[in-house]
């Protein structure tokens, strides 16, 4: 049996955004919104202490699910992980993070993520480690699918636990669509009107308005 500590700084997320305001005596509109630049460091890893014993261990890790670090944002979630799209993000530099929480009383505990493009697969990315309970990555994964996330958590006897959760799909492109003016000449000074239509294989947020 073995036990350790480990201490993880959480990395540094920098974020360049650019903002166009409008602003007249009464209104003040946000006419452009967008983040250029994004940079993340690697979590830092260090052990506090590296215990190890003779007795056997005869059970498995146990996993539970872990909240999200923004409770405002809706994690996809079963019983025992979470995994959800960072938003806000470049759609040419998308991320995801799953979380998880693996515990052992007696020995060392080593996790391993899995991806997938069906249940339990890993066509996607065969084997990456997780340490801590939260991981967040930058792996290239395929668009427009289902994605299967496999935890594996094995301890120092061998023992494993299997988990399991999925996003309904990886979003890398930029939402498309087209506006219809209602008429085509109008006599109004100060209004027209027009149908939108948006396609988009993710959740759709209204970000920002604006009407002229």
């Amino acid at each position: 049996i073995s036990t350790d500590m480990h201490l993880i700084l959480v990395p540094t997320d920098l974020v360049l955004s650019t903002k166009i305001i409008r602003e007249t005596v009464a209104t003040k509109r946000t006419v452009y919104s967008k983040d250029i630049w994004n940079f993340q460091t690697p979590p830092l890893d260090y052990t506090a202490f590296d215990y190890k014993s003779q007795r056997s261990d005869t059970t498995p890790p146990t996993i539970l699910s872990i909240a999200s670090k923004n409770p405002t944002i809706a994690l996809i979630d079963t019983p025992l992980c979470s995994v959800r799209q960072l938003p806000g993000r470049h759609h040419k530099d998308p991320a995801f993070e799953i979380g998880a929480t693996v515990s052992d009383d007696l020995s060392e505990t080593k996790v391993k993520i899995f991806i997938g493009t069906y249940s339990e697969g890993s066509d996607v990315v065969v084997s990456t480690p997780m340490t801590g309970f939260i991981l967040t990555s930058k792996n290239k994964l395929v668009s427009g699918t289902r994605l299967y996330f496999t935890l594996v958590a094995e301890n120092s006897q061998g023992l494993t636990t299997v988990s399991a959760c999925e996003l309904p799909t990886y979003d890398t492109t930029l939402p498309l669509g087209w506006i219809k003016p209602s008429y085509l000449l109008s006599s109004h000074p100060s209004y027209i009107s027009a149908a939108l239509m948006v396609n988009e294989d993710f959740g759709l947020e209204t970000d920002q308005e604006e009407f002229f």
